[in-house]
């Protein structure tokens, strides 16, 4: 999420500087002193029509990470680009939209595809191996309190695994509250067991909820049988129930 914010806000604020100045070119030689640092990411010839950013986004693997904007009309009076980020392991596409009036910005159909060892590094808890499809995105970000904010997303999972052994396909549903409160429900069938569960948080804040059953159908791997003890407690069915909280 936090990694979202600085995407949109980004990309409103250079909205709004390229109204009044046109492209950043022109901002740093009119006003360099008075910009504020993320400009220094900006595409010298990027402007309102199209543009491009160096997002830095440090939480995440090592490698380049780039936004570009193009206009694409008018929805309902509001000026709408289509956007897109690039980088190692994150390919998303997605419509932006300014609220009206310039209070903040309305990311809209959102697709794409993330690798979750792309997204492990930016949580305090380590994420299987695999991919998420991303099928519809949709998150408001408010320039006020530069939040992001009503986040509604589902998915799919593909080619899951953990310690080399597979988990296998799935699905995901991601939602957020007025408050700040985020929640990811997820359910994957593999060969070897099916998990239903639930992570958690504060949209901000480091620390994550997990909450799932795990329901074996094969022989687990070894590997799995010496960590679900520390992990959740056995039931009585041969499920294992797992809670965890991080940090």
């Amino acid at each position: 999420m936090k990694h979202l914010a600085i995407f949109l806000g980004l990309l409103f604020g250079l909205c709004l500087a390229v109204l009044a100045f046109g492209k950043v070119s022109h901002l740093r030689l009119l006003a360099q002193d008075r910009l504020p640092a993320w400009s220094a990411n900006l595409d010298g010839s990027s402007g309102l029509l199209e543009g491009r950013a160096a997002v830095p986004l440090r939480h995440l693997p090592q490698g380049s990470y780039a936004a570009s904007w193009s206009f694409s009309g008018l929805r309902n009076g509001s000026p709408v680009w289509a956007v897109a980020l690039r980088g190692e392991g994150v390919r998303l596409n997605g419509k932006m939209a300014l609220t009206a009036p310039f209070e903040g910005a309305r990311l809209q159909e959102g697709t794409g595809t993330i690798t979750l060892a792309a997204l492990s590094p930016s949580l305090p808890i380590d994420l299987p191996d695999g991919i998420l499809l991303i099928d519809q995105f949709d998150a408001g970000y408010r320039a006020a309190d530069q939040r992001v904010t009503d986040v509604r997303s589902t998915g799919r999972i593909e080619d899951a695994s953990m310690a080399d052994a597979p988990l296998g396909n799935g699905t995901f549903q991601l939602r957020s509250d007025v408050g700040g409160g985020w929640w990811l429900s997820f359910q994957i069938a593999g060969p070897l067991a099916r998990i239903d569960g639930e992570m958690s948080g504060l949209i901000g804040r480091n620390r994550v909820t997990l909450d799932a059953i795990l329901s074996p159908v094969g022989t687990l791997p070894v590997a799995w049988t010496r960590a679900l003890p520390s992990l959740g407690q056995l039931q009585q069915d041969g499920s294992w129930q797992i809670e965890l909280t991080v940090p």
